[in-house]
């Protein structure tokens, strides 16, 4: 440690007083407090990024330069340049050369160099790219060894490409320069306004931007092949890699985006606020999609190397939509700090799937799909790490420890409630209000709530209090008294879990059916808000007494539901002649969540759900009934003698029904993709498995069926994970044909997951190598496969160096890889691994975040 660090013992989280206080600065880690980003929001303003960048010279590290000028009011400490791991070449303030020491996370500019007012620094540095798909990360196509580079900076790792004020709300200008090999496209927030020819590189000029944050700033270079649309108000370009470019269809992407600018801009009220919309579809990915302003980045997951299902292209079109939101909420208007992180999230995926109901062909699957999401919530609620909506995040660290189903589905079906009590036009006039007041400035979520407030013209504060800032959920019981076939009571009462005692406001449609023609009939609706503990549906007495009573039609609530007996009896009946899909669903899911909460028996459960798959046609209803079929199987009891043949004989029931309606389906349809997708996921038996090898090597064939690339890989990873005979030789075969990165990928993950110790243990040693060579990509794929459902021994077997190893990784690599490998917990329904993990939280009270969440919901 030099004099200069020797004196910066502690890192102090500074108040939120209005006079500013002396901030220490101690040992260097890769976070950013908020009690920091407080302070320096306080000492420096208007700030301008002039950046130059060098991709041309080292494909294992970049070069670069960056000068940054920005006012500064006060010199009480030092000011922290964020930068992570960065090499330092020189480093002038104001114009003077200075030495000052370069710890892993930021450069600390001592006061002495500073002036109140007018200040400028200039830093030129190199840095490596990345493989885990943070920072700067750059990717070389195995297929055909070109070379591909992107940016992922949310929330905090624009400094691991330039060096910068990394926090939200110091927006700022950014003017680039980039030198890059002569095939490449440079592409960011605006176009280029000059590229000059070199001998073997080009050198592209982009204009100054608009302002904004840094972690939505982007730098995407290499030779991608783009697509252009100009047939809207805003030119569009598409990009990706050459050897994916074959499977892009445009048409996928820019009329719902264009859909999506008409929308939003009437909707919101504002006009898109930048210059042009680019969207870059690149390799290994860490998530769906990331909103760096008028460039976004989507991971290749959404395209297809064969027939694009309806269920992909709606959520393609749903995650277009969604980032094309953040333009407005999030980009233009920017949160405060990450603890509106959910706000951001929840407001995309709301109005993604408003527009994706009132502006796409979509109109009447958007809800359907949004109910999905909202199951994700509703599992993640009921979890011991739930969490209420708001939560606190100290640091950058927590930001995306809390970045969850509650985040995105709790969250946004809250706003969909919200929306729904205060009527569409006091929403939108309060959305209005929201963007014109704050465009390009931060906001808190208090902004939020007072245009909502003005433009209903009520308080939300109870609305606030009881659904953002509590956790868990409420159950909505129903009790129907009848008198002379006419309802003489009908009772809501809402329970709220053991250690969660909140009463919350509910809105929902309470709906009466009568069976008629052994169909379940809308009889009425009644719309009934709430917060006490119980309520009666007063307008409902007189009324003929239903056979079904469903308190959320039409999805307005968030809470589970228990039928009276009368209504489930009801529905396991008569499900399968629901002709709405979407309410066959709602019904579905609800019994679902009953044997879950032991208020349904899970064979019975299982009669209602094989018997509605016989005349199933709805695409999303089968797909998430083979997940469900995967929680079916587990935790269908095994324990006598007659627990295993219902268990066998539900298996074989599935696989014979499966089979048959695949056989049957239509060729080429969506029907008999679904159908593929369902009995390839649920096959156990060996003449199931057999039936897969046989379509797999062209010996069994589906009418109109096309059996594309990844069709193959799943059908192999899934004989892998049984060790069906020949599986292996058939994987060395495939393996030859696909050489692209996703074909190496998949080949690890059928390798790694066929019940061989031996196998699994190279895997393991690969993954716990802290100089491996595996990208993120590949080791988040191969821990959620090493350790598949019915291979609990190997995850027993692993348990004595699990804790051991999962220590290294925490200590040693960047939270996702220990995240990542909490995947391979030893099983936490035995009871000697409960205690490992509860003696290890114990004694390791300072793991990360996201690990040790990771650890309870494991």
């Amino acid at each position: 440690m030099r004099p200069l660090l020797s004196l910066l013992l502690i890192l102090f989280i500074c108040s939120c007083a209005t006079a500013p206080k002396k901030v220490v600065f101690g040992p260097q880690k890769s976070t950013l407090t908020q009690g920091y980003s407080e302070y320096r929001f306080k000492q420096i303003q208007d700030v301008n990024y002039d950046l130059y960048f060098d991709l041309h010279e080292n494909p294992d590290q970049f070069a670069g330069v960056t000068k940054i000028n920005f006012l500064v009011s006060h010199l009480e400490a030092g000011l922290r340049l964020d930068f992570h791991e960065g090499q330092v070449h020189s480093l002038l303030v104001n114009n003077k050369n200075i030495q000052v020491d370069k710890g892993p996370a930021f450069i600390l500019i001592p006061s002495q160099y500073l002036v109140i007012g007018k200040n400028n620094i200039l830093v030129r540095y190199t840095h490596k790219y990345s493989k885990d798909g943070r920072g700067f990360h750059r990717f070389k196509d195995p297929q055909d060894g070109l070379s591909y580079t992107y940016t992922n900076l949310e929330p905090y790792k624009a400094n691991r490409v330039f060096p910068c004020f990394d926090q939200p709300d110091l927006k700022a200008t950014y003017k680039m320069k980039v030198k890059a090999p002569k095939s490449w496209t440079v592409i960011t927030s605006v176009r280029e306004s000059h590229i000059e020819n070199g001998s073997d590189y080009n050198l592209w000029t982009f204009p100054q931007s608009q302002r904004f944050s840094t972690y939505i700033w982007s730098l995407h270079a290499g030779p991608y092949k783009m697509w252009s649309w100009d047939k809207g108000k805003y030119p569009l370009r598409l990009f990706a890699r050459q050897t994916m470019a074959k499977y892009i269809k445009p048409n996928d992407w820019f009329p719902v985006t264009d859909q999506g600018f008409v929308f939003f801009e009437k909707y919101f009220g504002v006009d898109y606020p930048y210059l042009k919309y680019d969207q870059v579809i690149v390799p290994e990915f860490n998530s769906g999609a990331m909103e760096n302003v008028a460039a976004v980045t989507f991971s290749e997951r959404y395209t297809s190397r064969g027939i694009k299902s309806k269920g992909l292209k709606m959520a393609l079109a749903d995650v277009i939509l969604h980032e094309l939101a953040h333009m407005w909420f999030g980009n233009l208007v920017t949160m405060k700090w990450w603890d509106d992180l959910w706000l951001n999230e929840s407001f995309a995926t709301y109005t993604a799937a408003l527009a994706l109901d009132r502006a796409t062909e979509y109109t009447k699957k958007a809800w359907h799909d949004f109910n999905g999401t909202k199951s994700w919530a509703y599992w993640e609620d009921q979890m011991p790490t739930t969490h209420p909506i708001v939560a606190l995040v100290p640091d950058t660290q927590q930001a995306f420890a809390n970045f969850d189903g509650i985040t995105y589905g709790k969250g946004a079906a809250s706003l969909k409630l919200l929306h729904y009590n205060l009527g569409d036009k006091a929403f939108q006039e309060g959305l209005n209000h929201y963007f014109k007041t704050n465009a390009g400035g931060n906001t808190r979520l208090t902004d939020f709530i007072k245009s909502l407030e003005i433009a209903a013209g009520k308080s939300l504060h109870e609305w606030r209090e009881k659904w953002l800032q509590t956790a868990s959920l409420n159950t909505i019981n129903v009790t129907l008294s009848c008198s002379a076939g006419l309802i003489s009571r009908l009772k809501l009462d809402q329970s709220y879990e053991k250690n969660y005692p909140t009463l919350r406001p509910h809105s929902m449609q309470v709906a009466l059916f009568n069976i008629k023609n052994n169909s379940p009939q809308l009889s009425s609706t009644h719309k009934i808000s709430f917060s006490k503990q119980s309520t009666e549906v007063k307008d409902s007495v007189g009324k003929p007494c239903p056979d079904i009573v469903f308190p959320n039609y039409q999805d307005y609530g968030y809470f589970k539901i228990n039928l009276n007996k009368k209504s489930v009896d009801n529905l396991i009946k008569f499900i399968p002649n629901e002709n709405n899909s979407f309410l066959r669903h709602m019904y579905l899911r609800t019994l679902w969540q009953m044997v879950r909460d032991s208020q349904l028996d899970i064979h019975t459960f299982a009669k209602v759900y094989t018997k509605n798959l016989k005349s199933e046609t709805d695409h999303i209803i089968i797909s998430h009934m083979s997940r469900i079929a995967d929680f079916l199987f587990h935790y269908t009891p095994k324990k006598t003698e007659k627990d295993q043949l219902l268990y066998n004989k539900l298996i074989s029931e599935l696989e014979a029904l499966s089979w048959k309606q695949l056989n049957k389906a239509k060729g080429s349809s969506e029907l008999q993709r679904s159908w593929f997708n369902f009995y390839q996921k649920i096959a156990r038996s060996p003449s199931s498995l057999k039936n897969l090898s046989k379509i797999l090597n062209e010996q069994k064939k589906l009418s109109g069926f096309t059996l594309d690339q990844q069709k193959r890989w799943d059908i192999l990873i899934h004989l892998r994970r049984f060790d069906f005979d020949s599986s292996i030789s058939m994987l060395y075969k495939e393996s030859k044909k696909d050489t692209s990165n996703l074909g190496k990928k998949m080949f690890m993950v059928a390798e790694a997951i066929a019940p061989n110790w031996e196998i699994k243990s190279k895997y393991l040693k690969k993954m716990t190598d802290l100089n491996s060579s595996l990208s993120f990509d590949q080791y988040r794929s191969l821990a959620r496969n090493l350790f598949p459902q019915g291979q609990e021994k190997f995850r027993q077997m692993y348990k004595p160096e699990f804790y051991q190893k999962l220590l290294l990784l925490e200590q040693n690599k960047e939270s996702h890889y220990p995240i990542a490998f909490t995947r391979l917990l030893p099983d936490n329904c035995v009871n000697e691994s409960l205690t490992l993990a509860d003696n290890f939280l114990k004694t390791h009270p300072n793991l990360k975040a996201g690990t040790s969440k990771k650890i309870k919901i494991n």
